[in-house]
């Protein structure tokens, strides 16, 4: 378990986000909040290598699911020859996530500026 945490300076370095990465060797499997409430989970299968972690994981994603508001719901991995993780597709209705500026695949805020600093 890891436990990144998250200081905001301009209110004198208050805790503002607290997370916990629970992973299964390499893959993470599930993203709990401060209070261990679930945020997010990864269903994995073999990877490039034909087993579960023998390349790290890599090309071995099949499914993730964001259970907290505002956008919950289920995503399954769409990768590339190499492995690489292209799309994430919704199950839902089947269109496709791409990495947009400020947040990855996952969504997950990886930049967070001036009015988007606060959005989740």
């Amino acid at each position: 378990v890891t436990l990144p945490e998250v200081f905001n300076a301009s209110t004198g370095g208050t805790l503002t986000l607290q997370e916990k990465y629970l992973y299964d060797g390499w893959n993470l499997v599930a993203i709990l909040d401060g209070a261990n409430v679930l945020q997010k989970s990864f269903l994995w299968g073999s990877d490039l290598s034909g087993s579960m972690q023998g390349a790290g994981g890599v090309g071995g994603l099949i499914a993730f699911t964001k259970h907290a508001a505002p956008s919950t719901g289920t995503w399954f991995a769409a990768f590339d020859g190499n492995g690489n993780l292209g799309a994430l597709v919704s199950a839902a209705d089947g269109s496709a996530q791409r990495g947009s500026p400020g947040s990855d695949l996952f969504l997950l805020i990886v930049i967070a500026n001036g009015q988007w600093s606060s959005v989740d």
